[in-house]
């Protein structure tokens, strides 16, 4: 399986915890040219163009050229600017949505705001000072933890800001010019949910998308595990409710 590893932070860990809890896959990393499997995370760009493995999940970092991967297993991908490019029919849905539900943390916020700022994000906390702040880098159990704890969140991060919606909370997104891409991989995920990307406004994701959505995801799960352990697969449940 393939993640990006260079620096350690939430995103990026978010792959190899699904992959053992859901998929029964004990995760090592491996090159993108031998990985059989890649999820989560703007990594396409990183993958040789005969992939022969599973996407699930992943995107790309900014614009670019189509690329059709014909030799993958695409099962899903973040949202529908990947999905134009990859000239495949698959889900939509990024993984990290669900992260909160596999670990079994609920949102039980006091009021109040926190900060998450991207890893290489120095400013924020000088925009907003005085506000606590959650760090990107923390183990996820616990990161996610703390994010439950707060009713909204100002972050500079990508799945900060999914993990907000995933647990029900308000997120604002404050754009830094460190982040790669022009902000491509942030309008990737809000498009699939829905939602317009405006930066600098607080946001709630609407709760029937994100159910939508995390039922989408859920099921694209259960696609993978057919391709890597054969037809039966191992049922993963959803949440669906009545």
């Amino acid at each position: 399986m393939y993640w990006w590893a260079d620096v350690p932070n939430f995103g990026d860990a978010i792959g190899p915890i699904l992959a053992e809890k859901l998929l029964g896959i004990r995760p090592l990393w491996t090159a993108p040219e031998e990985a059989d499997l890649v999820m989560v995370g703007s990594v396409l760009e990183v993958l040789p163009d005969d992939f022969s493995g599973v996407i699930l999940g992943s995107g790309f970092i900014s614009p670019g050229p189509n690329r059709a991967f014909p030799s993958a297993s695409i099962v899903s991908v973040r949202g529908p600017l990947t999905k134009a490019r990859v000239l495949q029919e698959c889900a939509m849905g990024d993984p990290g949505l669900i992260l909160s539900d596999v670990l079994r943390i609920r949102s039980s916020p006091q009021k109040g705001t926190a900060l998450v700022p991207h890893y290489i994000d120095k400013d924020l906390q000088r925009k907003f000072p005085g506000l606590p702040v959650i760090d990107i880098t923390n183990e996820p159990k616990r990161f996610l933890e703390e994010m439950s704890q707060f009713d909204s969140v100002i972050t500079s991060s990508l799945h900060a800001m999914i993990s907000a919606d995933g647990l029900g909370i308000s997120r604002m997104w404050i754009p830094h010019d460190s982040v790669i891409g022009n902000g491509f991989k942030f309008r990737d995920y809000s498009e699939s949910i829905g939602v317009k990307l405006v930066p600098n406004e607080f946001i709630k994701a609407p709760t029937d998308m994100v159910v939508e959505l995390k039922n989408q995801i859920y099921e694209a799960f259960n696609q993978a595990s057919r391709y890597l352990h054969g037809p039966s697969g191992i049922r993963i449940g959803n949440t669906k409710t009545g």
